[in-house]
């Protein structure tokens, strides 16, 4: 499919992918609507999702300001964990840390038949 569309949903962001779907820019937007109002329902707390590979750049897009042009990229493998921290300073700032991405440690114990 990618060598068809000449490269992924983001090398052409705003023209769909396949018929019938949205485009890259498309999902972006609604993907980063539902995290920022996930967050703002959850603020204070802990929120856990399981979600594929495109939406985990959604995050990162929203948390880091990227933006829906950027030619920055992150590898999501599959199984990945990856862990945001709304952090807050002795100075009442907000800001959001990556913790953690792509990590697959959990895996490799499971591979080699022990627990993490």
């Amino acid at each position: 499919m990618k060598t068809t569309a000449n490269g992924g949903p983001h090398a052409h962001p705003d023209q769909p992918w396949a018929t019938g779907s949205d485009t890259w820019n498309g999902y972006l937007q609604r993907a980063e609507a539902f995290l920022y109002d996930l967050i703002a329902r959850h603020d204070g707390g802990r929120v856990l999702f399981a979600a594929h590979g495109e939406t985990i750049l959604a995050a990162h897009a929203l948390l880091l300001g990227l933006g829906p042009m950027t030619e920055a990229g992150f590898n999501v493998s599959h199984a990945s964990v990856t862990r945001w921290q709304h952090h807050h300073n002795r100075l009442g700032q907000r800001r959001w840390m990556l913790d953690r991405h792509n990590d697959t440690a959990h895996l490799a114990a499971l591979a080699a038949g022990t627990t993490p």
